[in-house]
């Protein structure tokens, strides 16, 4: 059998023969972060977490309460509920708009002197397809497993913890030519030219999927408030621009459908093997599961597996 490989770098990290059998030899994702490495705490300490969701009035997100009661009763977890569309509600964004950004704007700048350790920004939904397929798209399970310890070191972590679809180089702001299906470039380098004036406009942005991710309190601090609440006011003349084009582009469709292909006649009798193979496949997915849930409880295959320097007796 062949090492299997990594699919990020084109290296080998892992033996097998059984998958996720062995240590990690070497770090799967080089670092070049300009952030320094964040102080964790002693083993056994305790991090405060606040979990920061934004929904609408018709939108329900009892489920945090429900699967996640005694983190809330117990002080582990605290909750920030924004109503993005009701402005008598305890927690509200200045106004409806930007989506799940203004919310999490909004958040930072409201509680920017009183930060949890570490702050998850998620969507009011429990179960979604770009939640962790690996804890059954569930939100509630992304929140309990998610250690603070790695979110506090790098500063940030994207909740989404799969590769599809990845972080595609979807966006090119430096372009010289416009592109009729990206006009939103030539609004990012627009952005980006007033928020950042003493940095080059990227060749290309890029961000894993989707809009939920943790960040600690000392990586929300590096930048100071006041930016932030530039942010939120560029943030709305942004979507307002970004509006217009997403009319224009729906109106400019026929709404013709291309006539179907020919329809191939399925063998007899695939159906039943296929439905004995994924039984068989999702037996197996679960003994992975839970060897993955036992080897994150350890500290030293944690730190094999990013590629950190370890010692017994770290935590970490």
């Amino acid at each position: 059998m062949h090492a299997l490989p990594d699919l990020r770098t084109g290296n080998p990290h892992y033996d097998h023969p059984v998958i996720g059998e062995g240590a990690f030899k070497e770090p799967k994702v080089a670092s070049n972060s300009p952030y320094p490495i964040g102080a964790t705490k002693p083993p056994g300490s305790n991090y405060t977490k606040c979990l920061i969701v934004p929904r609408l009035k018709t939108e329900d997100a009892s489920w945090i309460d429900n699967e996640l009661g005694d983190l809330l009763d117990t002080g582990e977890l605290t909750k920030a509920i924004y109503v993005a569309d009701d402005r008598s509600a305890a927690l509200h964004p200045p106004a409806n708009k930007g989506h799940e950004v203004v919310v999490y704007l909004s958040y930072i700048i409201d509680s920017y002197d009183a930060l949890a350790d570490v702050n998850l920004f998620m969507h009011f939904h429990r179960f979604a397809w770009h939640n962790n397929e690996l804890l059954d798209t569930d939100a509630a399970a992304m929140v309990r497993h998610l250690s603070p310890e790695r979110v506090v070191r790098d500063g940030y972590m994207n909740l989404r913890c799969h590769w599809d679809p990845g972080c595609p180089a979807w966006l090119h702001p430096g372009a010289l030519e416009r592109d009729p299906e990206k006009m939103e470039e030539v609004l990012v380098a627009e952005a980006w030219a007033e928020l950042f004036p003493l940095d080059p406009i990227p060749g290309v942005l890029a961000q894993a999927c989707c809009a939920q991710f943790a960040v600690s309190r000392e990586r929300i601090r590096e930048l100071p408030r006041q930016r932030r609440e530039r942010y939120r006011a560029e943030l709305r003349v942004w979507r307002e621009k970004a509006g217009l084009i997403e009319l224009a582009r729906e109106g400019s469709k026929d709404g013709r459908v291309a006539e179907e292909a020919a329809l191939d006649v399925p063998m007899i009798g695939r159906n039943t093997w296929l439905e004995a193979r994924l039984g068989e496949l999702d037996e197996e997915m679960e003994r992975l599961k839970r060897e993955a849930f036992r080897k994150g409880r350890d500290p030293r295959q944690r730190a094999l597996e990013a590629g950190r320097a370890w010692s017994e007796g770290d935590g970490f």
